[in-house]
């Protein structure tokens, strides 16, 4: 733009507006990246975890592909919601695609931590690779399978 005006040359008015409305997209993405925490996955289009705790149950809501850092963040927000009063947490799977190694071995310190406190942990929509990866992890026996969404 500033070579243009340089050179003698006027932009026109539509160009002008389609530069002011590109800088203010540019900067709005910026501060929800800088200032709204979880965005950034979200905006990338990573794994993103929901979790959401009531009196005696805890609700996650996965979707993508489960890694080393997802189960981390998702194990560490788990283990802060476990209460005195918490019976249950209720693992959604179904929008999971994948579950690597290191995603289970992280989540299955969350879910032997419940298990320690009385915690039953149910999961449920879990594709046939991510049975794989929890027996791998050997978290078959820490877990009840369940049939349909918010068991």
């Amino acid at each position: 733009m500033v070579a243009a005006l340089w050179a003698g040359t006027v932009l026109r008015e539509e160009v002008l507006r389609i530069l002011c409305l590109c800088g203010a997209a540019v900067g709005l993405r910026m501060a929800l990246v800088n200032t709204w925490p979880g965005i950034h996955r979200r905006l990338h289009g990573g794994p993103a975890q929901r979790i959401v705790a009531g009196r005696s149950v805890v609700r996650v809501l996965a979707r993508g592909e489960i890694t080393g850092p997802g189960g981390a963040r998702t194990a560490r927000r788990l283990v802060e919601l476990l209460g005195p009063g918490t019976e249950r947490i209720c693992m959604d799977f179904h929008r999971v695609t994948g579950l690597s190694e290191e995603g289970a071995r992280e989540l299955g310190g969350a879910i032997r931590t419940a298990r320690d406190q009385g915690v039953l942990t149910v999961i449920s929509g879990t594709s046939p690779s991510v049975r794989n990866a929890l027996r791998r992890a050997e978290l078959e026996d820490l877990v009840t399978y369940g049939r349909h969404r918010h068991t």
